[in-house]
C-alpha cells in the first residue's frame, strides 16, 4: 500500500512538472501520453515482479511443507499440481523451475510434465515401447517416458521388491 501511494505521489509530481515546462503544443501532449504510459508500464511490472516473487517464496514453503507427504507433482498449464493423497494444491510455477528447488534425492523427474516422490515408488513394470508405469504406494499408476528411463532404472533397482 505504501509502494502504490509513492508510485501515485510521483507519477503526480511528473505530471505537473510536465505541464509546466510543456504547456501547449502536441509536442507536450505527447510527451506526457508517452511518459505517462511509461509509467503505468513501470508499475505493471512491479507489480508482475511482485507476484513472481510472492509464487516463488509460497512455492518454496509450500515444497518444503508438503515435501514429505507429496506423492507426485505435474503440470496443468501455467501451474504445478501438487498431489498429496486424494488432494491436490496447485502453485502457480513451471515443472522445471519447480523441480530445480527440490531434493533431487527425495523427487525424481520422470516426464516433462511429472516429478514423482521416490519413497513412494512401490513397483515398476516396465512397457513395450521403452516407457514404465511406477505404481505408487496410493494413487494409481504414473507413466514414466523413455527420456528419464536411466533414472526410472536407478529407483528401480534399489527397490526391495528387485534385490
Amino acid at each position: 500500500m505504501q509502494r502504490e501511494k509513492r508510485w501515485r505521489r510521483h507519477l503526480a509530481w511528473h505530471l505537473v512538472h510536465h505541464r509546466r515546462h510543456h504547456q501547449g503544443g502536441s509536442l507536450g501532449r505527447r510527451l506526457l501520453a508517452t511518459y505517462i504510459v511509461a509509467s503505468l508500464l513501470s508499475i505493471l511490472l512491479a507489480a508482475v515482479f511482485l507476484e513472481t516473487a510472492f509464487n516463488w517464496h509460497r512455492s518454496l514453503s509450500l515444497s518444503h511443507g508438503l515435501g514429505q507427504q507429496v506423492d507426485w507433482i505435474e503440470s496443468q498449464g501455467n501451474y504445478v499440481a501438487l498431489h498429496v493423497g486424494a488432494e491436490q494444491h496447485l502453485v502457480r510455477d513451471t515443472v522445471s523451475r519447480f523441480a530445480a528447488r527440490l531434493d533431487s534425492r527425495q523427487f525424481l523427474r520422470i516426464h516433462r510434465s511429472m516429478i514423482v516422490a521416490v519413497d513412494r515408488v512401490r513397483a515398476v513394470e516396465p512397457l513395450t515401447n521403452s516407457d514404465t508405469l511406477l505404481h505408487l504406494a496410493r494413487g494409481g499408476p504414473l507413466r514414466a517416458s523413455r527420456s528419464y528411463a536411466a533414472a526410472v532404472k536407478a529407483v528401480a533397482a534399489q527397490l526391495p521388491s528387485n534385490q
